[in-house]
């Protein structure tokens, strides 16, 4: 449905992280989550930049709907040992 872009900001209690989502057509979805400030929060002259490399912690989100019951969705996360996982889902509607 049109141009659907989702943007967050996450504020937890040691990180905040940026979520940047978006429909690349009607039927999937994309995600990427990246910490802005991995080193604790920020002092006043401390602003992170961005940057583009691939960090510990990001995360990346893909989501393809077959039709309106079934959705196959995979998720990979940077860490020491990279996770990646891959479910297929299937919503019952009565």
């Amino acid at each position: 449905s049109g141009n659907n872009t989702n943007q967050r900001l996450n504020q937890a209690s040691e990180e905040t992280k940026l979520s940047l989502g978006k429909y690349l057509t009607p039927n999937l979805y994309l995600q990427y989550k990246t910490s802005l400030n991995s080193a604790g929060l920020p002092g006043l002259g401390d602003i992170p930049k961005p940057s583009l490399s691939w960090e510990s912690g990001d995360q990346l989100f893909l989501e393809y709907r077959i039709n309106r019951n079934w959705s196959i969705s995979t998720f990979y996360e940077k860490q020491e040992n990279d996770k990646f996982k891959i479910d297929i889902k299937w919503r019952l509607n009565f």
